[in-house]
């Protein structure tokens, strides 16, 4: 029976991918090495499954940390911890004087 649900859109793997290639990584620097060997050997469904799994929660987080970034909300917390830190900047060298 096949199923109706796509578990990796191809859109979304392709923007993924583009992503993670403008980002100047390589996919030898994602995956872990002992997991490919743990693959390669032919090791047990459980294991992975496991690794499967792993993949889908790095994935998930990729897109949140993709999406925060494009969001703008670094930048304004960026921009509240640098008025915060002249204004300690501010107060230290009041106290030292």
């Amino acid at each position: 029976m096949k199923s109706e649900t796509k578990p990796l859109p191809l859109s979304d793997v392709l923007r993924d991918l583009a992503h993670i290639r403008a980002s100047g990584l390589s996919s030898s620097q994602l995956y872990p090495s002992q997991a490919l060997q743990s693959a390669q050997n032919g090791d047990s469904k459980v294991e992975i499954d496991s690794s499967v799994a792993g993949s889908y929660a790095f994935v998930q987080t990729a897109r949140s940390a993709i999406r925060l970034d494009h969001s703008g909300k670094l930048d304004l917390q960026g921009t509240k911890l640098e008025g915060i830190r002249d204004r300690i900047d501010g107060v230290v060298e009041g106290l030292q004087s």
